[in-house]
């Protein structure tokens, strides 16, 4: 009898050293899990671009000539940027919704908007004719540059504070709809203080996963 009871007693207590091995190895395998989920957002913020980054002023010209710097938007104004490459369909795709978008902010004065060549083709002022592009143009191909702007894939549409502060930013295809909706209504919202003008990125000077492509 005494047997029975040792031998039961054993049992119970080698099935409770089991539960409670499964659910140390179960709360080990949720912490990995959740180190793992944290190293992912640390990777997607230091290597994608995302609203509250900041980037620098880059010093270029459009194809027509003419000196701009993008990511300073002097007083009050921000800019909307189309980083693009010529060889890229999603790109196309995107042009009649960022015309849409220009569409929508003509004759405001708070509101700049360019195009972003992030590649070296050599067709860009035909490529500029041939799809009617009414905004300007800028070739950005130093590689500095375009990480510091995190431009990881094309097409993608971002929006800079004037204080060189992102306020949105989207990578892949760009549609109609509620995506141009979504841009309008950050361009409606009040700029933040200027609290944090003194984290500007200054100038260095310069000559989703969604549908999308890297740049070149």
């Amino acid at each position: 009898m005494g047997t029975a009871r040792r031998d039961r007693n054993i049992r119970w207590l080698l099935g409770l050293a089991l539960i409670v091995a499964v659910a140390l190895l179960v709360r080990v395998g949720q912490k990995k899990r959740d180190a793992e989920g944290a190293l992912r957002a640390y990777y997607d913020l230091a290597m994608n671009p995302h609203p509250g980054m900041y980037v620098p002023v880059y010093e270029g010209r459009v194809t027509s000539g003419q000196a701009v710097r993008l990511a300073d938007g002097a007083g009050e104004r921000r800019q909307i940027l189309y980083f693009f490459t010529t060889a890229c369909p999603y790109c196309r795709a995107s042009i009649p919704a960022w015309k849409e978008i220009l569409s929508s902010t003509t004759g405001r004065t708070d509101v700049d908007v360019y195009g972003v060549a992030v590649d070296t083709s050599d067709v860009l002022e035909e490529y500029e004719l041939e799809h009617d592009l009414s905004y300007p143009i800028v070739r950005m191909t130093d590689p500095r540059f375009v990480r510091l702007f995190r431009v990881t894939g094309v097409p993608l549409t971002m929006i800079v504070d004037p204080t060189g502060r992102v306020a949105y930013a989207r990578r892949g295809e760009f549609s109609a709809g509620a995506l141009v909706d979504s841009v309008l209504q950050v361009l409606d919202t009040p700029l933040p203080e200027a609290a944090g003008a003194s984290l500007r990125v200054p100038s260095v000077g310069a000559a989703a996963r969604v549908g999308g492509e890297p740049p070149n």
